[in-house]
């Protein structure tokens, strides 16, 4: 089994779980990240994500998340977690 390379960004003094994923079919780069991270409660958490554009994760290769298209990841977390 392979093992997921997260890493973590700092943003609003809480650490957050990325895992950068291969490109969409245009070529826009993705990230997942965990929900448990975003919020406790998945039903907030997946209001965040989508307010900037995520959507939810429906695979069953990484735990329960949203799919991020972002070129600037950083910016994008901060606005997240700022609504």
């Amino acid at each position: 089994m392979k093992v997921l390379d997260y890493w973590k960004e700092e943003v609003a003094g809480k650490q957050i779980k990325v895992l950068k994923i291969p490109h969409d079919i245009n070529g826009n780069p993705r990230y997942f990240i965990p929900l448990s991270d975003i919020n406790e409660k998945p039903e907030i958490a997946l209001e965040k994500a989508k307010s900037i554009g995520g959507k939810k994760y429906k695979g069953k290769c990484y735990e329960a998340g949203v799919i991020i298209k972002s070129y600037s990841l950083q910016n994008d977390l901060k606005l997240m977690m700022e609504k």
